[in-house]
């Protein structure tokens, strides 16, 4: 019989253990070259995640930030933002932002604010983060200290931001509070303009001509119990000029009636064909357009839509619930599925690498 020694087992046992947890490491440590998915999960229920889809593999992993920092990320997942190799969770119910390494996806630090909405990195040192209050704020963050070090009053219920040159466009009026995009000066943090553009702004992107779409949901009003719908407004995708801050069209999204009020808007890489999530499917306009198309391209009900601006193809969160899992669908271009995987609990956005 041949003998082998016990010391020859352990070693090889702890070999094989350490090869186990590095190959793990480096598995979770692969968060490069794909697209991060927000779930917003269900309002306090403490189960927003964040999922990585590995576009090459077509796979998913869910509640990636759980599993390098060992807790629960927080109650209602917001929103996402990338800048200077960090990443920038914003966890509205939770009332914070968790700044995150991109490689590994663990915690950096912590800023808190009352009610934070979207979140945009300026320079490096520098961010700017939406308040949803009334009157609304833009709070100027320190990214090395994780402190607010400025506060920007903009209009009532403020939402998503962009960058334009050297302004931030913020839309103001979820819910329909507002009907204004507030345009502050990122070297004075000054508001240099006010524009009313249409009913409930909340979401905004940038052309290949340099113009500012807004997508504003419109307003509904109800009686006091909540129960008839009194009035509403048509949702609008408004275009203003980027230089000289002129609305030149208003086009109405969506139809009267549906009891839908669109909060998402993408755009493709070329920054020609925008992207409007509505109550039936993915609506899809050529900027050069002045109409809505009368049917979607992509037929069904979603939270969200994102455009990968690497190939174009287009990615839609959809909901089951706010206490099951939902999906993420792909579709070229022409809206033919290419994938689908299962994703957290109401997924709502997605960021790309």
């Amino acid at each position: 019989m041949k003998l082998i020694s016990v010391s020859a087992v352990i070693l090889t046992a702890a070999l094989f253990v350490s090869s186990c947890t590095k190959s793990e490491d480096n598995e979770l440590a692969r968060f490069t070259n794909g697209v991060f998915i927000t779930n917003e999960g269900g309002f306090n229920s403490n189960n927003g995640t964040i999922s990585f889809y590995n576009p090459s593999s077509g796979k998913i992993q869910n509640d990636i930030f759980r599993t390098a920092n060992s807790r629960e990320l927080g109650d209602v997942v917001q929103s996402m933002a990338i800048g200077n190799k960090k990443g920038y969770v914003v966890v509205n119910n939770s009332a914070k932002v968790e700044a995150v390494d991109m490689e590994t996806f663990r915690s950096t630090g912590t800023i808190q604010a009352g009610f934070p909405r979207h979140f945009a990195v300026i320079d490096d040192s520098t961010g700017f983060l939406t308040n949803g209050t009334v009157p609304g704020e833009l709070l100027v963050v320190d990214l090395n200290s994780f402190i607010v070090r400025d506060t920007i009053t903009v209009g009532a219920w403020p939402e998503n931001l962009i960058m334009a040159g050297e302004n931030m466009w913020v839309t103001n009026g979820n819910y329909g509070y507002d009907s204004t995009v507030s345009i502050i000066s990122t070297k004075s943090y000054e508001v240099i303009k006010t524009i009313v553009v249409g009913d409930g702004p909340v979401d905004l992107t940038k052309d290949a001509n340099g113009d500012i779409w807004v997508l504003c949901q419109g307003k509904v009003v109800y009686d006091a119990d909540f129960t008839t719908i009194l009035s509403e407004t048509d949702s609008r995708l408004v275009k203003v000029g980027g230089n000289d801050f002129k609305v030149k069209a208003s086009i109405a999204t969506g139809k009267t009636g549906d009891g839908f009020n669109p909060v998402h808007l993408a755009v493709n890489a070329d920054g020609t064909i925008l992207y409007v999530v509505e109550s039936d499917g993915i609506y899809v306009m050529d900027i050069t357009e002045n109409k809505m198309p009368a049917e979607p391209l992509i037929s069904g009900s979603f939270n969200g839509v994102e455009i990968n601006p690497h190939n174009g193809n287009i990615y839609c969160m959809k909901s089951t619930g706010y206490n099951s899992a939902g999906t993420l669908q792909i579709y070229t271009p022409d809206g033919s599925m290419i994938n689908e995987v299962t994703a957290g609990v109401a997924p709502n956005g997605a960021v790309f690498e």
